[in-house]
């Protein structure tokens, strides 16, 4: 099952990862990333985005 949603979660932690930056080239730190909809309540992309958001929780 895993193989299944994988690419996809790895296309919605990249498009993330670009407005997070995005947001920190405009000179603007996120506060809060907010996932919503069915898809958006998937602990495997829970899982996946907090291994992406690490080093921004620790600065």
């Amino acid at each position: 099952m895993k193989g299944i949603f994988e690419s996809v979660v790895e296309q919605v932690v990249s498009l993330v990862q670009f407005q997070v930056r995005a947001i920190a080239r405009s000179g603007t730190k996120a506060k809060a990333i907010m996932l919503v909809g069915g898809f958006g309540e998937s602990e495997y992309l829970l899982h996946g985005q907090r291994l992406f958001a690490v080093p921004y929780n620790e600065a």
